[in-house]
């Protein structure tokens, strides 16, 4: 278990340093954190010059100096797609609660062996899922879970964007790349929460570049019993759109940036059947700040955070439904 004792931070090692999202957001919630301590990063690359340590932490060259040390408690694992499942089983067996950006597997047979070294092991393993943790977004979904829409019939969610460069392990399909592996969680994520992970039937549609081909623009439709259906989108290469619509028999909410969403993303829309608009607003919140301080205070207390392991399995496995999916209309 955790060697944190109550009111302690936990002590945090990052492995590499070669992902922007944890040099400027993730890395910065740490060091914020008043449950969490980052003490130690790895790498294998050196320095870098848009990087600096603070306070006390170490930066140490290879990732066996960090798995032995220690005053590392948890590992924050923000790693391409095909690596995952290799260092959260180095970081098991070394004696580390684990933080792993998403996806967390991009195959069955990599689910199954995680799920088999997370029920063997002592140690709590998390997906890096900040959209989890915003309050607006779980307020909207907690908002059509309770009917506040009437019943909810039909779900619209994207997330598209311009990635440049288009290059390194998001372009190989071996490495997990493509859209869909890549940002597909963060449409589908209310869709889990309010219909649930096991639609009837899927459809899917891409968009494709490189060879082995991976998707630069995907789309999906999801259909559930009593017709009920939910669309999603995901891209590389469109528009900026992070939209979700929710769509009931007495109203429909509107949330932009719904996937990636800011401390000012704070309303959600809501038009009613006679056409009446209400804006509704909730309190601020930093998502990755957000799942820093639970994921931290989950380790110390050896418990599940908000994103629990079922229900980032549950993604996963939807994930790669609509994943053999697409192969198979690409072979048909």
């Amino acid at each position: 278990m955790s060697r944190a004792s109550e009111g302690e931070k936990v002590q945090f090692g990052v492995v590499g340093l070669g992902s922007y999202v944890a040099r400027v957001a993730v890395i910065p919630a740490l060091r914020r954190s008043p449950y969490a301590e980052l003490v130690a990063i790895s790498t294998t690359t050196g320095p870098r010059d848009d990087f600096e340590l603070h306070g006390d932490e170490r930066l140490l060259f290879g990732v066996e100096e960090i798995l032995s040390d220690d005053s590392v408690e948890a590992l924050y694992l923000p790693l391409p797609n095909d690596l995952h499942l290799e260092f959260i089983e180095r970081s098991l067996e070394a004696g580390k609660h684990v933080l792993c950006e998403k996806p967390i597997t991009t195959t069955a047979a990599e689910l199954a062996a995680l799920n088999e070294v997370v029920h063997s092991s002592q140690f709590i393993v998390a997906e890096a899922f900040m959209t989890a943790y915003h309050r607006r977004v779980n307020e909207v979904i907690a908002m059509a879970q309770a009917n506040r829409f009437g019943e909810v019939i039909s779900i619209s969610s994207s997330f598209t964007g311009q990635l440049e460069p288009l290059e390194g392990y998001r372009t190989v399909a071996a490495r997990g790349g493509g859209s869909l592996w890549d940002i597909g969680i963060y449409a589908l994520y209310p869709v889990l929460e309010i219909f649930g992970p096991t639609p009837q039937r899927v459809a899917v549609s891409s968009i494709d570049r490189f060879l082995p081909p991976i998707d630069t623009t995907f789309e999906a439709l999801l259909s559930y019993e009593d017709g009920r259906s939910a669309h999603i989108r995901t891209s590389f290469t469109a528009g900026e759109s992070q939209r979700l619509e929710i769509v009931g028999t007495e109203a429909i909410a509107t949330v932009e940036r719904a996937s990636t969403p800011l401390f000012t993303d704070r309303t959600i829309e809501i038009t009613t059947r006679s056409g009446d608009r209400e804006l509704v607003t909730v309190d601020g919140c930093d998502p990755y700040q957000a799942m820093v301080d639970e994921v931290a205070l989950a380790f110390r207390s050896a418990q599940e955070p908000r994103w629990s392991h079922t229900r980032s399995v549950h993604m996963n496995e939807l994930l790669q439904r609509l994943s053999t999916e697409l192969d198979a209309v690409r072979n048909h």
